[in-house]
């Protein structure tokens, strides 16, 4: 009898037993937390898509990255980044990832920052709050600057000018892809630079006073790719300028001793490292295509190769 009773209570604790693991495993399963809330099958667990920064340094003439966090997105989601600085779109110089995960900018100003990205699951837009910071200086301590390269060149178009050339082929402007070229309108009259595309898009129209940038994103030479002018005045108010490309510059002058640029032996080289190899090293200082390198071009190669 007594053994008759055991086994009875063990069929009767295997059914219970059975009965909570059943519950357990059904779809209708919720884990709680300590305080009977959460549901971690739910997808509300589930980070909100955003952008995050994810450079150390966040400030003026620093290559700064963003990102998406997209926890909850598809892998094939799309985006297209953009940018404004004080008001002004695509101020800054774009380095990699208009189109990627990944956005990497560099800003000549200091001033208010916005990035936002468009992105498409599919053909579903997303909606991705835009991440806004204000750059500022870090200030010094007395210790000298280690940047040797300025991204922003300044031309101011004099009083008076009118219907007449900003500038003169002796005066003419240098600068390189990666650099920002800020107009400042010192004329009582409007002014806008055009374009057909080289060395940035088309300028916008500068009331007196007001300025306008160009951000250098390709090669420019005004002896090869015709003249830049004002839009309003045309051909008679001509602007000379040259944008170099540094790759191009290391790849004529520095590749066939030194590598491809990719893989240089002269990653980071600064500014100050090129021009005292130009100036200690023989078969560099007996090179003439070298030695008629100009600042601007040294700069620009410098650039090239991450230096600052």
């Amino acid at each position: 009898m007594k053994s008759l009773m055991v086994r009875t209570i063990l069929v009767i604790a295997s059914i219970a037993m059975t009965a909570i693991l059943f519950q357990n495993c059904s779809q209708s399963f919720k884990a709680e937390d300590s305080n009977g809330a959460a549901d971690l099958g739910s997808s509300a667990n589930h980070d909100t898509p955003h952008i995050t920064s994810v450079s150390t340094k966040m400030e003026p003439n620093t290559d700064m990255e963003f990102s998406v966090f997209a926890d909850s997105l598809l892998p094939s989601t799309s985006y297209e980044w953009s940018h404004t600085l004080n008001g002004t779109p695509s101020a800054c110089a774009l380095k990699n990832g208009n189109k990627a995960t990944t956005y990497i900018i560099n800003c000549a100003q200091a001033g208010s920052l916005v990035v936002k990205v468009n992105a498409l699951e599919g053909n579903t837009p997303v909606t991705i709050a835009p991440y806004t910071l204000t750059l500022t200086t870090t200030p010094t301590t007395g210790t000298p600057s280690t940047n040797e390269i300025n991204l922003q060149v300044n031309f101011s178009i004099p009083a008076s000018t009118g219907a007449t050339p900003w500038n003169t082929t002796a005066t003419v402007v240098e600068t390189f892809i990666g650099q920002t070229l800020k107009f400042t309108n010192n004329d009582s009259v409007v002014h806008q630079m055009h374009t057909g595309g080289k060395p940035c898009p088309h300028g916008s129209a500068m009331n007196p006073g007001a300025s306008t940038n160009c951000v250098i994103s390709k090669a420019y030479n005004y002896k090869t790719d015709g003249n830049l002018y004002d839009h309003n005045l045309g051909t008679k108010s001509p602007f000379y300028m040259i944008a170099y490309d540094g790759s191009a510059l290391y790849t004529t002058n520095c590749a066939s001793c030194h590598g491809a640029l990719a893989s240089s032996a002269k990653k980071g080289a600064r500014v100050s490292q090129i021009k005292n190899a130009l100036s200690a090293v023989p078969q560099m200082n007996t090179n003439a295509n070298l030695m008629n390198l100009t600042q601007r071009q040294i700069e620009a190669i410098s650039f090239a190769l991450g230096g600052k």
